[in-house]
């Protein structure tokens, strides 16, 4: 990734990155069991006959009740097509924000359904359009970055921001931080990432990106978070993935000393 493309944001940086679905055959009964225990205002339900994917959101599920002349026990066993309206369009992951937003102005959507090959990757909101606007506009600033190995948690490449820094930080101080840093990163891959719902810790201005990938998890400890911020650590991390590659994918790699990766050439891209 290039940096021009750093600089230009898609809605892949702020959608919901999981997709709570339904098939069309199922009932009312159940769309209300999955939005409550999920605390969502909208699931996406897929007609596998047409291949077809529409979405129910709680105007929809309100309308419905306020029109419904049943018996309760005859609602939650109304089939999904009775609330179902005209199919969506899977708009591609990495379209930018402002076409996105433009998307959504023009047709009056509150929700975009995001995918890839026409498989729904997940949505996006007004909600998250206005977070994102207080997010990326506000000032942030890197202050240390580190790349882990996710096998060792040892630290295998690291930069200090000096010019972003208050106070110089020790050495040995990274080397602990760093280590502390990656048992957190396992507790938020392994108990929270499973659902694909967080990748950030915040505390006070202070905030802490992480980006994992098979090999390695780039970490990246900001005074504020952005989605800018974000988009930058995204692009560190597959350009240094791509570049050691062949490195990090041989065999030798898990049996030799780990030594410390020179990162000075893309520093560039924060």
């Amino acid at each position: 990734m290039s940096s021009n493309s750093v600089s230009m944001p898609s809605t892949r940086d702020l959608m919901t990155k999981y997709v709570l679905m339904l098939p069309s055959t199922a009932n009312f009964g159940d769309l209300v069991e999955l939005m409550f225990k999920n605390r969502v205002s909208a699931v996406v339900i897929n007609n596998p006959e047409t291949q077809c994917y529409y979405i129910i959101s709680h105007t929809d599920v309100i309308e419905f009740l306020h029109k419904s002349k049943n018996q309760p026990h005859e609602i939650f066993a109304s089939p999904l097509k009775n609330i179902m309206k005209s199919p969506v369009e899977i708009v591609d992951q990495n379209t930018s924000i402002d076409i996105a937003i433009r998307l959504m102005n023009e047709r009056g959507y509150k929700r975009l359904v995001l995918g890839k090959h026409g498989i729904p990757t997940g949505i996006i909101s007004t909600r998250d359009i206005l977070l994102w606007n207080n997010r990326f506009f506000r000032s942030g600033k890197p202050i240390m970055l580190l790349v882990l190995d996710n096998d060792t948690s040892i630290i295998i490449a690291k930069h200090k921001f000096m010019d972003n820094l208050t106070r110089e930080i020790n050495d040995d101080l990274v080397e602990i931080y760093g280590g502390a840093l990656a048992s957190i990163n396992k507790i938020t891959n392994e108990v929270i990432n499973a659902s694909g719902k967080m990748r950030i810790l915040e505390k006070d201005s202070y905030s802490v990106l992480f980006e994992p990938r098979e090999k390695i998890t780039g970490i990246l400890v900001v005074t504020h978070n952005n989605i800018e911020l974000r988009r930058r650590l995204y692009a560190f991390v597959e350009t240094f993935g791509e570049h050691y590659k062949t490195l990090l994918n041989s065999d030798s790699y898990d049996h030799r000393p780990k030594e410390e990766f020179d990162i000075s050439k893309w520093i560039k891209l924060f």
